[in-house]
């Protein structure tokens, strides 16, 4: 009887923490520069479960927000949410994260382009981007991260 006592206490402890982790890409936070174009992504961490972000470009001085993005962290895994402006009559495109081990992957298999998106940490200041309608059509780009000065 102890020892069921002992197993629950443990499987429950491990459960609770590891549900407790952090599971998002936090190496986000931050502005992030499209390498050869004026085009930025920035990167909020709310709270240990939500990261709020919009895509945008620069001309003529002026900001210009393609899409706004949210990283998402509940009980049933992670998901990476884009609203795009002027496509998809404004809805939601959810991605569900299918592996976070050298990169963070997130899918929707039922959406068009992209089916895939891949985000890969090469160093603190660097990030690779990969999309891809898993078939024949990929993008890959790459990130620097910005000096804000602050």
């Amino acid at each position: 009887m102890q020892l069921k006592l002992f197993l629950f206490v443990i499987i429950s402890l491990v459960s609770f923490f590891s549900f407790g982790q952090s599971k998002l890409p936090l190496f986000l936070v931050g502005t992030w520069k499209v390498n050869h174009a004026e085009r930025f992504e920035h990167w909020d961490q709310l709270n240990d479960s939500i990261m709020k972000g919009f895509s945008y470009q620069i001309k003529n001085g002026q900001m210009y927000v393609s899409e706004y993005l949210e990283i998402t962290q509940d009980k049933y895994g992670v998901t990476y949410n884009a609203i795009v402006l002027n496509q998809n009559q404004g809805k939601n495109i959810s991605f569900k994260m299918i592996e976070k081990k050298e990169a963070f992957t997130f899918e929707n298999q039922d959406h068009d382009f992209p089916k895939q998106l891949i985000y890969l940490k090469l160093s603190d200041k660097l990030v690779q981007i990969n999309i891809s309608d898993l078939k024949q059509k990929t993008i890959h780009y790459q990130m620097v991260k910005q000096d804000t000065g602050l």
